[in-house]
């Protein structure tokens, strides 16, 4: 199997690690652009919807009601993201509108859901305009429009803004593309790098060592191999060749006292079959003298000195003749012993 290999191992540890980290950084910093998207949109909306609401101040509280919905749709025209600005009764009815067509319609559902539920802004869908950010802000009974409302009605009206939020999310989805085709760009450079530098400062070497250690099995001892740099492999190698050197050098010395041995052992044998030889050639010269001196000791009495002198002549001679049996013992083969065979 291919994860068999230590090299692959590490690579696609390394990758799959190096891909965790850029990807959870990808994340975070698509989402805090995501975020700060949004954040711009909505600070936008604000920003909006408080000129709009300190520019029909003036014009509301002397009830000049035509100038706000002149006002409304000069502000609806002035920005492409701005799809609706309008104030609503309290019962959903649109009062005033930049789209005039509006005026008298019930309120969006998106934005009367805002005001039901006492919420300030909100992401909805719409049907003619995508997701839609909706912002709305309470117009209260102040007292100089106590003059046309009178004074029983806290709440005369909201103020209502509308965001579309396609190029926000147009520019969310880009940026999101970017990231994604950006880190993957870079977890395959890296990858590439990383396999570059494993294979070339570590697989290759590695192989080397082993098929130099391949050689070496066989027997061939003079292998070396040359480190490519000072590292960790590189010392390992250099041990390696150390190594290899002292084998080299234990097998020489081995072979040449192997010779040595061969040749005294070859000595000792001539020199075995040689006193075999003479041991031979002794031994029956010994036993024509030992019957000759045993002879001759039988013509004196007991009390002659010279037959005394002839008996040591003849002990003389059988420890001459154990000698050369000894000897002859020795140098003769030994049989092997005759042993039952293991069953």
């Amino acid at each position: 199997m291919i994860f068999k290999s230590l090299t692959t191992r590490v690579i696609v540890t390394l990758v799959g690690l190096l891909s965790v980290g850029i990807g959870t950084f990808t994340y975070f910093n698509l989402k805090r652009e995501k975020d700060q998207l949004v954040k711009a949109t909505r600070e936008n909306a604000y920003l909006l919807l408080d000129t709009i609401e300190r520019s029909i101040y003036k014009s509301m509280s002397v009830g000049d009601t035509q100038d706000v919905q002149v006002m409304l749709q000069m502000v609806g025209h002035s920005h492409s993201k701005l799809i609706g600005v309008r104030i609503f009764h309290p019962q959903g009815i649109v009062l005033k509108s930049s789209r005039p067509e509006e005026v008298g319609m019930p309120v969006p559902e998106g934005d009367y859901q805002l005001f039901i539920n006492n919420r300030k802004e909100g992401v909805y869908s719409s049907d003619a305009f995508g997701e839609v950010l909706g912002v709305i802000k309470p117009i209260y009974n102040d007292v100089l429009c106590q003059r046309c409302h009178g004074t029983k009605k806290r709440l005369i009206g909201v103020l209502n803004v509308n965001y579309s939020q396609v190029e926000t999310n147009r520019r969310i989805l880009e940026a999101t593309r970017l990231s994604l085709v950006s880190t993957g760009a870079v977890i395959l450079f890296c990858a590439a790098a990383i396999s570059l530098v494993i294979v070339r400062f570590v697989r290759q070497p590695l192989n080397n060592l082993i098929d130099s250690m391949a050689r070496v099995e066989e027997g061939d001892l003079s292998v070396r191999i040359t480190p490519v740099a000072e590292d960790e492999i590189g010392r390992l190698i250099v041990s390696f060749d150390s190594m290899v050197g002292k084998l080299d050098k234990a097998k020489r010395e081995l072979e040449e006292y192997h010779f040595q041995q061969m040749e005294r052992a070859d000595r000792l044998a001539s020199v075995g079959e040689m006193a075999a030889g003479i041991a031979h050639e002794i031994k029956n010269p010994l036993a024509g003298i030992s019957a000759a001196m045993t002879i001759i000791r039988q013509d004196f009495s007991d009390e002659d000195p010279r037959k005394e002198i002839i008996g040591e002549v003849v002990e003389q001679v059988s420890r001459l003749d154990k000698t050369v049996n000894d000897l002859l013992f020795f140098g003769k083969p030994t049989p092997p012993p005759n042993r039952p065979m293991p069953t």
